[in-house]
C-alpha cells in the first residue's frame, strides 16, 4: 500500500485509543505504520537493480520486521523516560512501559507488513533465508476505499476548532483531488464514483453535525459535546470496516478466481498460474492472468455469476527462449526482472546498436507502451568468426521504467 493509508492507519489506532494520549505512543504507531519503507533511503539511490532488489526486501520480512519494531520500540521508551519522566514506581514500572512502547511498536510495523501482503506487488517474509514472494491479491496498491474509511473515522474523531475551519475545508477538498488520479482512471465504473462521493459527502455531514454547524437550523445537530465518545468511536469502527472491507474482498476474489477456473476447466493446453487481481476502486471485476504454454493471457473476470467479463483476452508471448532475451537476463537488470517480474516475458526491439529487450510482468502490461515496471536492457550484435550472432550487453546502462 502506499503511505497515506499506513499513515491513516497509524494515526486511527491511535486515536481509537491505543495512543493513550501520550505523543510518543501516537508516534510509535505512526511512525511504524511507516518504518518499512525506511528502505526507500537508499534502495532509490542505487539504480533500478538495487531498488527492486531492496524494496520490500529485508525491512518487509517477517526478522527485519522483529528487528524495526524492537528498534523503534526500545527508541521511543527511551525517550519517554528522558522527556515524560512518568516512571515513580522504580523497575516495575519502567518495565510495564517498555512492554507497553515494543507492543505499540510491533503493532505498527506489522500492520504495515499485512497491508502490503494484500495487494498483488507482494511480500517476501521469509528473507534473508529465502526471496520467494507471496501475495495477497486482494488489494489494489492505491484503495480509495481505504482512504474513505479510515480518513472519514480519523476526520470525525478530531476536535472542532472554529479557527480552522478554512484549514479543515482545504483539507476535505486535497482529500477529494488526492483520490481524483484514481477515481477517474478509466477502468473505475461510474458506480464506484458515485458512491464514493456519496461517502466523502456523508461524512463531510456527519462532521458536520458533530461540530454543531446546524444548532441555527432547529437545533439540529448536536455539537461536539454532546458526542464525547466520538472521539474513540469513530476511529474503532473505520478500523472494524475496514476488516469487514478486507474480508468482502478475500470472498469477491475467491468467487472471482473460481468462477474463471471453472471457465477455463476444459481448454487445452490447461491454463497455469490462474490468479484474480485487483483492479481500482472496483471490488466486484478482476484482472484475469494465466499461462498456457509458453504465453501468458489477460482479461476481466466478474465475481458474479451474472456479471459482464471482458470479450477478448490480451495474449502476450514469453520469448524467454530467444537468445536475445537469454543474453539479456544475464545483466543485473535481467536478473532483477527475473526476481520481480511474477509473469515474465520479454519484448524485442530494435535499437540503432542492435536489439533492445524490454522485460515486462503481464501484471501491469498494456498494449502501445511501456508500463511502469520495463526493464529495458540494450544488447550489441557482434559476429563472431564462424558467422553466428552473438548478443552483449552495451556499455549504455540499462534502464528501468519506474
Amino acid at each position: 500500500m502506499e503511505n497515506i493509508s499506513h499513515t491513516l492507519a497509524g494515526f486511527a489506532l491511535a486515536r481509537a485509543g491505543l495512543g493513550g494520549g501520550r505523543r510518543l505512543r501516537t508516534a510509535a504507531l505512526v511512525v511504524g505504520s511507516n518504518l518499512p519503507d525506511i528502505d526507500l533511503l537508499w534502495s532509490l539511490r542505487g539504480g533500478p537493480a538495487i531498488y527492486l532488489g531492496e524494496h520490500r526486501g529485508f525491512t518487509h520480512s517477517i526478522l527485519g520486521g522483529a528487528l524495526l519494531a524492537l528498534g523503534l520500540g526500545t527508541l521511543l521508551w527511551a525517550a519517554e523516560c528522558r522527556l515524560e519522566r512518568p516512571f515513580r514506581n522504580g523497575l516495575s514500572s519502567r518495565s510495564a512501559h517498555l512492554l507497553a512502547s515494543l507492543n505499540l511498536s510491533f503493532l505498527a510495523v506489522f500492520l504495515h507488513l499485512g497491508f502490503d501482503f494484500l495487494n498483488d506487488y507482494g511480500l517476501r517474509p521469509f528473507l534473508p533465508f529465502s526471496d520467494r514472494w507471496y501475495y495477497g491479491d486482494i488489494v489494489f496498491i492505491v484503495d480509495p476505499w481505504f482512504w474513505l474509511l479510515l480518513g472519514g473515522g480519523l476526520h470525525l474523531s478530531m476536535p472542532f476548532q472554529r479557527r480552522r475551519v478554512l484549514l479543515e475545508i482545504l483539507a476535505w477538498i486535497g482529500w477529494g483531488v488526492l483520490s481524483m488520479p484514481v477515481m477517474l482512471a478509466q477502468v473505475v465504473p461510474a458506480e464506484a464514483r458515485a458512491i464514493w462521493v456519496v461517502g466523502l459527502l456523508t461524512l463531510a455531514l456527519l462532521r458536520a453535525l458533530r461540530a454543531g454547524a446546524f444548532k441555527e437550523l432547529g437545533g439540529f445537530g448536536a455539537g461536539h459535546a454532546a458526542w464525547p465518545a466520538g472521539e474513540f468511536m469513530a476511529p474503532s469502527a473505520a478500523l472494524l470496516a475496514l476488516v469487514l472491507y478486507c474480508l468482502s474482498l478475500f470472498s469477491l476474489h475467491s468467487l472471482a478466481k473460481a468462477r474463471a477456473s471453472n471457465q477455463l476447466a476444459r481448454q487445452q493446453p490447461v491454463a497455469r498460474r490462474l490468479a484474480a487481481l485487483p483492479l481500482p476502486a472496483d471490488p466486484f471485476h478482476w484482472k484475469l492472468i494465466f499461462e498456457q504454454g509458453s504465453t501468458f493471457f489477460t482479461g476481466e473476470v466478474s465475481a458474479w455469476p451474472g456479471g459482464s467479463d471482458a470479450a477478448e483476452l490480451e495474449r502476450w508471448e514469453s520469448n524467454l527462449d530467444l537468445p536475445e532475451a537469454r543474453a539479456a537476463l544475464g545483466t543485473p537488470t535481467g536478473r532483477a526482472a527475473r526476481g520481480f517480474c511474477r509473469y515474465l516475458f520479454a519484448d524485442i526491439r530494435h535499437g540503432p546498436s542492435g536489439p533492445v529487450v524490454a522485460f515486462r510482468d503481464a501484471r501491469y502490461a498494456s498494449r502501445g507502451h511501456d508500463d511502469w515496471a520495463t526493464f529495458v536492457v540494450s544488447l550489441d550484435t557482434r559476429i563472431n568468426s564462424m558467422n553466428s550472432c552473438q548478443f552483449l550487453p552495451s556499455m549504455e546502462f540499462s534502464s528501468l521504467k519506474l
